[in-house]
């Protein structure tokens, strides 16, 4: 949709979805939470299938959208108790779990094709804590990257202390990748320098769109189109749920309504 007025007749003829979110998490002031992990609606993901295996999260599972590719109009976030920082919204596109913090050998995994954007254009990759450890140091990504070159490799910084539920890489919000690369398009190996301790899962997303959280007093509007001319797209087949970076550690109750046009 390019006009307005295309936004305004999707609505006219009924072509929209409005779906709610609300989940209760203990946020971080050092690492970024992932807003899946948490109860609430809609129901947790914990990454939990079958050790270093990649699969795919489940649409309807994630935040209800239309089951055709649509475009994200509106969200609408309001906390209840809270921080400021920032939402991105992202689509979870595929994990590998249950990845050995104790090991310093490369672990290699059953992998599979990603199940949309097939090219990797725009994939990154965190790391999730499943089970936290005592220890930090870095950590080694080996990746085919969006180009379809392969053996290409990444050095992130990873601390094992960080709280279950939350990204354990402080200084980016994704793992680093190789010079010049920007998206993965499959991972090959990944390798701990030193034996960190606890459980991960590495998690592919494609970053829609990023909210800014300056104000919890009040509920934001964020209107993509009106503010920025352009609606993030959305695949029919989305898993689609928050990152939250807070600047202060506290348990967050989040309430959102998502406007989807198609």
């Amino acid at each position: 949709m390019k006009t307005y007025s295309e936004v305004l007749e999707a609505y006219d003829k009924g072509r929209y979805m409005i779906s709610p979110y609300r989940k209760l998490r203990l946020t971080n002031a050092t690492f970024l939470t992932d807003m899946s992990y948490g109860a609430g609606i809609p129901i947790a993901n914990y990454y939990a299938s079958t050790p270093l295996e990649q699969t795919s999260l489940v649409s309807k599972e994630g935040i209800f959208h239309p089951s055709i590719n649509s475009f994200l109009h509106k969200a609408t976030i309001n906390f209840t108790a809270g921080s400021l920082g920032s939402l991105t919204i992202c689509d979870y596109v595929s994990y590998i779990p249950f990845i050995d913090g104790d090991s310093t050998d490369e672990q290699v995994f059953v992998t599979t094709p990603l199940p949309r954007y097939t090219d990797g254009k725009n994939i990154q990759v965190m790391l999730i804590s499943q089970g936290s450890g005592t220890l930090n140091g870095n950590a080694t990504l080996n990746y085919t990257n969006s180009d379809g070159v392969s053996g290409r490799t990444g050095v992130t910084f990873v601390d094992g202390t960080a709280t279950v539920g939350t990204q354990i890489h402080s200084r980016s919000n994704f793992l680093q990748l190789q010079q010049g690369d920007s998206g993965v398009r499959s991972i090959e190996g990944f390798t701990f320098s030193t034996g960190i301790g606890g459980i991960y899962s590495l998690v592919f997303v494609n970053s829609l769109a990023t909210i800014a959280v300056s104000d919890i007093t009040a509920p934001i509007e964020k209107d993509f189109f009106s503010q920025t001319m352009t609606m993030p797209m959305v695949h029919k087949d989305a898993y689609l749920s928050f990152i939250f970076k807070s600047v202060s550690a506290v348990t967050v109750n989040l309430q959102a309504q998502l406007e989807f046009v198609y």
